[in-house]
């Protein structure tokens, strides 16, 4: 079903004419989990890799990583390659594949965050309406407003766990999505204490 659309953006939104009651802002902790568990795992990789580097060259040559320091007593036998070092070339591959892995890892973690953070989603209550923005100010942006008095009742659908707008001239406006601090069940009941209070004008930002 289409509703009135109000503006392009966020800051469209936000300037609407009628005053602001209160936001929610949409739950990101799944996207919050697909941007950081998949950067974990480099992360992991590289450490393990590094670490058996360490401890393959430590067990064949436990002085190799303290030989510069002036109390250490150098061993009898230093198992040198013929390059004069104690590691072998694939140990020192993997030291350098095992770092690469691990600094890649809070490097896609970043990029995943900046586009979490990029977005705008939130559920916007004012006196005269109810709007939900999706979207960031450089994407294009979904914006859908409905006002209070277009509303016969707000409902909780429990099977689906969502939040139903039901519409006087019929059909339903879902909300699906969940938002941050607040269940769907009490969204729906937030919502129906300030439908009812609004089309009555007993908000206390109509009153004042």
């Amino acid at each position: 079903m289409d509703h009135e659309r109000e503006g392009s953006s966020a800051a469209a939104l936000l300037a609407g004419n009628g005053k602001i009651v209160g936001w929610f802002r949409r739950d990101e902790t799944k996207r919050l989990y697909r941007a950081l568990l998949p950067a974990m795992i480099p992360t992991a990789i590289g450490a393990l890799v590094v670490a058996w580097a360490i401890a393959t060259i430590d067990q064949r040559d436990p002085y190799a990583r303290y030989r510069a320091r002036p109390m250490m007593v150098a061993a009898p036998e230093q198992p040198f390659d013929q390059d004069g070092r104690v590691s072998t070339p694939l140990e020192r591959a993997a030291l350098a594949i095992g770092l690469a892995l691990t600094a890649s890892g809070p490097f896609f973690a970043i990029l995943g965050l900046r586009r979490v953070m990029r977005r705008e989603d939130f559920l916007l209550l004012r006196t005269d309406a109810i709007a939900y923005h999706r979207g960031s100010e450089s994407d294009e942006s979904d914006i859908w407003l409905v006002t209070w008095d277009e509303i016969e009742r707000v409902e909780y659908d429990a099977p689906s766990d969502a939040v139903d707008l039901v519409l006087r001239k019929g059909g339903v406006v879902k909300l699906v999505d969940h938002f941050a601090d607040i269940s769907n069940e009490d969204l729906a009941a937030k919502l129906r204490d300030v439908h009812r209070k609004a089309i009555w004008n007993m908000l206390p930002q109509q009153t004042s």
